[in-house]
């Protein structure tokens, strides 16, 4: 039989529930009824869709229900089971959350002959068997260890990750034909790449630079507090130069997908409410405090409340823009976003 420790993602999986009776919840249902519609499936944030394969009572202990899920509805990192009865009047709704691995206990490595195991220190240190090292790719300290020197070295080319050419290179026949002063080792300013930038000025080389390369800067080329406020002209950077493709943002007349909302109950104002169908002049959006208008489409059900709807360009095109949402018997939701410049 197949193990199924952990539960791994995007291959068929086989759990076993009970499920507890409505007339006495500290007890299980015996031969529970189960019908198309009351065992669904969630995959992460999806909407719950019934499962391909109903479950059924394990024969040999009726208060046992045996759940096949297929691949398909196992391809996500959370797969929640959730158990509700149709009927209303046997058992008790639950679920059930699987978190998903990409592998199983039984991938992990072991032993490729039986009984073989590594001997440690005495605080549990391994030791290595310099002698039997096999394909080593990286430096190793034995600062600490002899090792006898080696017989031979072909020419050049057996040093590791140099080419002969670099190996045979020489200096400079004239060491000052470099850009330094040779009896301090320094920078000569005077000679820095065959011209002379203009002349220090209170510490600093005035130079005009025209383009800096893409990564000139990198993340360690400042210190902390290396460049102080007050020095940056108040327009130096604009917000649109300092957008980032990496960082989450709504931006300005670009599509979204997937904007999701929550809608509560209008009786208490926070049970969130399920089920509810979006028509025209339920979903509206106001550009830049303009008249409400329909947004180009319309609000789907994903679970537990929640429901989602692409945006078009035509419903971000503004720089605030605020959303109305309107399902029967649930309160209007409203939300107000600021769009980022593209």
């Amino acid at each position: 039989m197949a193990t199924y420790v952990p539960a791994k993602k995007n291959t068929a999986f086989i759990t076993y529930v009970g499920l507890p009776s409505q007339a006495n919840a500290l007890t299980l249902q015996a031969n529970p009824t189960l019908a198309n519609g009351d065992v669904k499936v969630a995959i992460d944030d999806g909407a719950p869709a019934n499962l391909a394969t109903l479950p059924v009572v394990d024969g040999d202990f009726t208060k046992r229900v045996k759940v096949n899920l297929s691949a398909g509805e196992m391809n996500g990192d959370n797969c929640t089971l959730i158990f509700s009865d149709a009927a209303g009047a046997e058992w008790c709704d639950q679920t059930v959350n699987l978190q998903t691995a990409v592998r199983l206990i039984d991938d992990l490595a072991f032993p490729t002959t039986t009984g073989r195991s590594i001997d440690v220190t005495a605080t549990g240190a391994v030791g290595i068997d310099w002698g039997n090292i096999e394909n080593p790719t990286t430096a190793v300290d034995l600062s600490g260890t002899d090792i006898q020197l080696c017989d031979t070295t072909t020419t050049n080319t057996d040093m590791v990750g140099t080419n002969s050419a670099l190996l045979a290179a020489s200096a400079p026949a004239n060491f000052g034909d470099l850009a330094i002063t040779v009896t301090t080792g320094r920078i000569d300013v005077g000679s820095w790449l065959g011209v002379a930038p203009n002349a220090l000025i209170s510490g600093r080389v005035d130079t005009d630079v025209a383009v800096v390369n893409t990564a000139a800067i990198s993340t360690t080329s400042f210190a902390a507090g290396a460049v102080d406020a007050s020095a940056l002209a108040a327009n130096v950077i604009t917000s649109s130069e300092l957008a980032d493709s990496a960082t989450p943002r709504i931006l300005k007349n670009t599509a979204l997908a997937n904007f999701m909302f929550l809608m509560v109950d209008s009786t208490d104002h926070v049970t969130p409410k399920t089920g509810l169908t979006f028509g025209a002049g339920d979903s509206q959006r106001s550009l830049n405090g303009a008249a409400f208008a329909n947004t180009a489409n319309l609000p789907t059900e994903v679970g537990s409340g929640i429901y989602k709807v692409n945006l078009a360009t035509t419903d971000l095109n503004a720089d605030v823009v605020t959303f109305r949402f309107d399902g029967t018997a649930a309160d209007s939701r409203l939300i107000t976003i600021l769009t980022q410049p593209v």
